[in-house]
């Protein structure tokens, strides 16, 4: 569509030296009709309440795997599901001396690095003993270097509540903003696609440090919900 756009834009400009035209009136573009099963964004806002309770009890439903993947999914702080469920082993590398997760293919086209948080770290640990030795941090039930499927951890998410995977990104971001984390800096950690001239062609740095600001408030979010139910559950058992 951006093409017929530039075509369009082009074929009547003011300036314009060439003679060369393809006598467009429109976009044709328009014509093609929408897919209507394609994923939109939702407007479901998981609480974190709602986060928290799957992060405790998630190894309840589903495999090791696929339970042990939704955890480590919500320490991620909402970055893409894809991205965070189907990593590797050899993806955990060290970059500036900070340990970070390499993802190499993202939706913008670009590699992505997200530095390991506390809650990344504590999954990571956990899931080592399981797959250590397998390709994939989250292997499938049948395959050692097939990553787990999101079909499998969506399952194990609405068998806690009324959202999935992908609407944990919408409740990181949003608790993140009212933290008081900068919004440029959550589009970097989410790896949005950032159209500005500047971004698109000319900054060429990770912004780990930005990055590690992200990760730091959302451990600090998830750790003191986490520490709020527990200390509740403790009260009602005495």
């Amino acid at each position: 569509m951006a093409v017929f756009n530039y075509g369009l834009k082009s074929e009547y400009a003011t300036d314009r030296t060439s003679t060369r035209s393809f006598a467009l009136t429109s976009n044709p573009a328009l014509l093609v009709p929408r897919l209507q099963g394609v994923e939109k964004p939702s407007n479901k806002l998981p609480t974190m309440q709602n986060l928290t309770m799957v992060w405790l009890h998630a190894n309840e439903f589903g495999t090791e795997a696929s339970s042990a993947a939704l955890r480590f999914h919500i320490a991620c702080g909402g970055i893409r599901v894809m991205e965070s469920i189907q990593r590797r082993w050899d993806e955990l590398v060290e970059v500036d001396g900070v340990r970070v997760l390499f993802i190499p293919n993202t939706k913008t086209g670009k590699p992505h690095l997200i530095p390991v948080g506390r809650h990344m770290a504590t999954v990571i640990d956990e899931i080592r003993k399981l797959s250590g030795k397998c390709e994939v941090i989250f292997p499938g039930r049948f395959s050692e270097v097939t990553p787990v499927s999101f079909t499998a951890v969506s399952l194990t998410t609405f068998d806690l509540g009324d959202f999935g995977p992908r609407h944990v990104r919408a409740g990181a971001k949003s608790y993140m903003v009212d933290a008081g984390v900068p919004l440029d800096s959550l589009n970097v950690f989410h790896n949005h696609a950032l159209t500005d001239i500047a971004n698109r062609h000319y900054v060429k740095t990770h912004r780990l440090k930005d990055k590690i600001e992200v990760i730091n408030t959302w451990d600090r979010l998830l750790g003191d919900a986490i520490s709020n139910i527990q200390r509740k559950d403790m009260r009602a058992v005495r």
